[in-house]
């Protein structure tokens, strides 16, 4: 697909098919991060911090939550 670069305010703007982002698997509204490598724009998912819940649910019944042991206070830690 080619496309052109257009000014958009003090910026400039590529416009990006629906064809070429479902091909790349990226949402149209998902956040991206931009590089430049040599002679190349890159576009690719930002990496976003996962949610708690989303953690959680990683949980499985059979793993060990129990307590952990770091030693013999260091400091002034309550013991």
């Amino acid at each position: 697909m080619e496309t052109r670069i257009s000014k958009w305010g003090n910026s400039r703007a590529v416009r990006v098919s629906r064809e070429v982002l479902d091909r790349a698997g990226i949402d149209p509204d998902e956040p991206v991060t931009l590089s430049a490598e040599a002679g190349r724009i890159v576009i690719t998912p930002a990496k976003r911090k996962p949610l708690l819940a989303e953690l959680l649910a990683q949980i499985k019944p059979d793993d060990d939550l129990g307590e952990v042991d770091y030693g013999a206070p260091v400091g002034r830690e309550v013991a």
